[in-house]
């Protein structure tokens, strides 16, 4: 359980890699086995220290690998990168009411093994929106 937490990130001094908020980062040699069996990670604040950027690299707030449930809700993610939530190889991520600062709401994404993004994941938050409207 990640929670409560505020993430300052720094812009990378070297080509080691870009930086991320939060990583759960394991690949599995393990065929269909999960790494991390569980995870929550809510009500955190990610950005970067003293407003700064880095537009070089490729910066995420938060990414999950190899997770089989995880819930990713409530947090503030301020990085200069579009799909800033991401997860794969996962069997259940769900994302609830992750926004920025100014108040966007976050969609998490899946990913593949090359780092691209595969499919957006469904939000809760607008799952209840759209039901409330069915139901009006």
């Amino acid at each position: 359980m990640i929670e409560n937490n505020l993430i300052e990130l720094v812009p990378s001094i070297n080509n080691w890699g870009a930086p991320v908020g939060v990583q759960f980062y394991q690949p599995s040699d393990r065929g269909s086995q999960y790494v991390f069996r569980r995870a929550v990670i809510r009500n955190n604040v990610i950005r970067f220290a003293d407003g700064a950027s880095d537009p070089l690299q490729f910066v995420l707030g938060i990414r999950l690998w190899n997770c089989e449930d995880a819930i990713v809700e409530d947090n503030v993610v301020d990085v200069d990168a579009p799909n800033p939530l991401r997860h794969y190889n996962s069997k259940s991520v769900r994302y609830f009411n992750n926004r920025t600062s100014s108040g966007l709401l976050l969609r998490g994404a899946e990913e593949n093994n090359n780092l691209q993004v595969i499919g957006i994941a469904s939000e809760l938050t607008t799952d209840i929106e759209d039901a409330l409207l069915l139901t009006a």
